[in-house]
């Protein structure tokens, strides 16, 4: 029984820390900007952001269906993630936390 409560401890300590690893993965928030959405490359279902502010930055994002129009001018905030050694992607993670079509 002894074991068994151990066992459990330890597995909720894990779970505990796993989920606060990757919290940590999304540091840097940002508050509301504008930016345009893009599909690189053109044509495929690729979407980033690219803010108005910094024409070199690309935010990689899970976009919701009527925001993946390419050109499409957005306000948005949310958390930048961070990118491991040795890995290339086409833009920084971004976990959206508000996003609306800029008028």
């Amino acid at each position: 029984m002894k074991k068994l409560i151990a066992i459990v401890i330890v597995l909720m300590i894990s779970i505990f820390g796993a989920s606060q690893a990757m919290c940590q993965k999304h540091k840097k928030k940002h508050l509301l900007q504008s930016g345009v959405v893009m599909n690189i490359p053109e044509g495929s279902t690729t979407y980033v952001i690219v803010p108005d502010g910094n024409p070199n930055q690309r935010y990689l994002v899970d976009l919701p269906a009527n925001f993946q129009h390419a050109g499409m001018k957005v306000e948005f905030s949310g958390a930048e993630g961070t990118i491991d050694p040795n890995v290339r992607m086409v833009g920084t993670p971004f976990r959206l936390s508000r996003i609306r079509e800029k008028k």
